[in-house]
Order: C-alpha cells, then structure tokens, then sequence
C-alpha cells in the first residue's frame, strides 16, 4: 500500500513503535483506495499496550458504515500516533498532550491524502474521544491545515476553541456525542480544555451565569450537530446494537440524513 502498510491479522499495519507510551496505526479496509476513511483519536490512558480495544472500536464503526453504503468503500483507521496523558490528574488537565500531538496527527493526514490522489479522493472523517477530540481541536484550529471534511468527537472535555466554527472544517461538520452521565464533559470544563465565549449559563433553563464561560461540543452554545446517544459512561459509545456507532457511521459514509440529533 501506498503508505506502507503491511498485513496483520486480517488488518494493516501502518505505523508502529516503542518509544514513549508506544505507537500503532491501524487500518480496517484500504486507505488508499477507500471512498470514506475515518482515523481515530484515542484518548487518556491510550497507548500500544491497550491498542486492541480502540482497534475494535473502529472494527464496529467499519462494520457498520459498510452495512449503510455496500456500494462504495470504508477504511477505518486506529491512529495511536502520539502520547496521549496517562492519568486524569495531572496529566488530562494540561493541554500540552494536544498541542504536541496536533502536527503529527496532521503530517498523517497529509501523507494519507497524498496517498489517496489528493483532497477529492476520499471523504475524510476524524473520530476523536475523550482527551483525542482535544488533540483534534489542536490540529483544526481554523489553520485550513487539516486534511478532513467531517469531525466527529465522543465525550469531548474540550476541544480549545469557543465553537465550531474556528474549526476548519465549519461548525456543519462537526459533530458530538456525550451520554448524560459521561463525567468527562464536565470535568474537561474545571480543567479549561474547552474555550472561552461570552454566554449565559442556565440549569434547568434558569440563568445563573453570565460572562465568559468554558463551552465545549456538547453544549448547544458550540455549535456542533448533536447527536444522539443511548449509551451510558464514558467508554461505551461503541457498543454494539447501539444508536452511537451507527451515527458515527453515518458521518463517515456522508450519510448525513441517517444521523439521529439531540432534540
């Protein structure tokens, strides 16, 4: 393959090593060729030793944007490509993490898009969950430097921006999923990974807060699609059978009218 995969059960390899937390990129389906790609972001506590729960994450979403459009292809990508933050505290509450992966996550993106033939050749979606939706919003921070169409991010505690639309991809192509009882939205608010803007914070529809306020994708005031989410926590917005994957799928496949939103 044009960037250097090689076969690994039933998958490819396209990148990997030992160093710091170490690394895995992994594709399902082929990147080169496919008509839809998705690269995803893992966050907190990801890195080599754990790579087979994220690689299955994306077998699911393969699996099931497939099942939408058998009639064009889909590459899902694993990307562990950077050092993501091994604790919740200290380390996820420094946005460092994201700013030092952000370029490689780009120099990827770049290299795969050159691999494809170009911008045109494939419809480019970036999965980002937890603290990888940050290092996302570190790499598309309306630099037009990203090489993707859509965002998609899953219990986001941030992405260091205000709204979506100061992510170069523009606020109809980004795309959130947070259950209501994911602590990490919230938690990502306490340690600033969001941004700041001017707003009106309510609970329960009464006002008790004006001024500049940390917004992230879940709240309405970011801008991004909400979609709808019937899993619980943090880390099962891949379940099977569930509304979660099919709606990232959705996304991958250009799909835009099967997304179920958040009323």
């Amino acid at each position: 393959m044009g960037v250097g995969a090689v076969v690994l059960l039933g998958a490819d390899l396209l990148g990997f090593d030992t160093k710091g937390n170490g690394h895995a990129i992994v594709a399902n389906g082929n990147p080169d060729t496919a008509d839809h790609t998705a690269i995803y972001v893992p966050g907190t506590t990801s890195r080599l030793e754990g790579a087979g729960g994220d690689i299955g994450r994306m077998t699911r979403v393969w699996a099931e944007a497939h099942a939408m459009d058998q009639s064009q292809s889909v590459s899902t990508i694993t990307w562990i490509g950077y050092d993501a933050p091994q604790n919740i505290a200290p380390e996820a509450m420094d946005d460092h993490w994201a700013y030092d992966g952000a370029p490689k996550l780009n120099r990827f993106l770049d290299g795969l898009q050159t691999a494809q033939g170009g911008p045109d050749a494939s419809h480019t979606t970036v999965i980002g969950h937890s603290y990888g939706s940050t290092t996302v919003g570190a790499a598309s921070m309306a630099q037009g430097g990203m090489s993707a169409d859509d965002i998609v991010v899953a219990g986001s505690p941030g992405m260091l921006v205000g709204h979506a639309n100061d992510l170069d991809v523009g606020k109809d192509h980004v795309w959130s999923e947070a259950a209501t009882s994911d602590p990490v939205p919230a938690g990502g608010k306490v340690a600033r990974l969001g941004g700041e803007k001017w707003d009106v914070e309510t609970w329960n529809g009464i006002p008790f807060n004006a001024g500049y306020v940390q917004v992230i994708p879940s709240d309405e005031a970011f801008g991004a699609h909400r979609m709808d989410v019937d899993t619980s926590g943090h880390s099962d917005y891949w379940n099977e059978n569930s509304q979660s994957p099919k709606n990232q799928a959705a996304v991958v496949v250009g799909r835009y009218d099967r997304v179920e939103e958040d009323d």
